[in-house]
Order: structure tokens, then C-alpha cells, then sequence
């Protein structure tokens, strides 16, 4: 698997209108742009496994299971969890869409994950706003 293993953060871009599209305040904003979090992917079983992603203050686990809708934290966004599923698109890629009431804006949150060469690309992108994060393999 691409994913497998641990990724280190590299860079964002674009970050300031996603924190805009869900009111993060002041004091949020610069914990979340200073912040230099890591993942790391583990295979559990074929269309199974764990993804972390890792803070300075917390690690935020989830369980991923194809074709099953599972809790899925809402990271940098807010403190909220939200039911999503994942859908794996190649071995290089796959996305993260939420499941729940699709009124609330967290639920229509679409996170895309893509391995290119040892680069991981987080993709965030809710009703045509986006930004991206970028990790390299650790």
C-alpha cells in the first residue's frame, strides 16, 4: 500500500478561506496554520486499516473499513466527528466523504488523499472552496 507508513508536514496552501468557510476564530487559526501535524497509515487487512493523524496536543485515530460508514473526526476543522466513508479510487489515492446530513457543512466535506512519488497530498474541499496539505514520507 502507498499510504503505508509515517508522513511528516511539509506545507499548506490555501488554508485561510477553508478556516473562513467554518468561522474558525483568531485564536484557532494560528494553532492550526503553526501546527505541523503527521500521519501515519497502517494496512490492517485488504480494504482495512488505520490512519492517525498526529498533533502536539492530541492523535485523532480512525478505523477505515471499505464500504462501511465509520466516525471520522473533523481534524483541523472543528472538534466535531461526523460519519463518513471512503472510497478507494487507485492504490495511490482515495477520498473521504461524509455521510451524514449534508445540510450541515462538516458532512460535505470531501477529503482526498494521493500519494506522488514520496509526497502525500491532503485535499480539503467543501462547496467548491479547497486547500491542500502536503507531507512528505518520513
Amino acid at each position: 500500500m502507498a499510504f503505508n507508513g509515517k508522513w511528516v508536514f511539509d506545507k499548506s496552501d490555501s488554508l485561510d478561506p477553508i478556516l473562513d468557510k467554518f468561522g474558525v476564530p483568531p485564536e484557532n487559526r494560528a494553532r492550526i496554520a503553526e501546527g505541523r501535524p503527521s500521519y501515519e497509515f497502517v494496512k490492517v487487512a485488504d480494504g482495512e486499516g488505520i490512519m492517525r493523524l498526529i498533533g502536539p496536543k492530541k492523535t485523532l485515530e480512525v478505523q477505515m473499513k471499505k464500504g462501511e460508514d465509520f466516525d471520522s473526526p473533523a481534524g483541523i476543522i472543528t472538534d466535531k466527528t461526523r460519519k463518513a466513508r471512503a472510497e478507494k479510487v487507485s492504490d495511490t489515492k482515495f477520498i473521504v466523504r461524509g455521510t451524514g446530513d449534508q445540510s450541515e457543512a462538516i458532512n460535505r466535506v470531501v477529503e482526498t488523499r494521493e500519494v506522488v512519488g514520496d509526497q502525500l497530498i491532503v485535499t480539503i474541499e467543501v462547496d467548491g472552496v479547497s486547500c491542500n496539505r502536503y507531507f512528505k514520507r518520513a
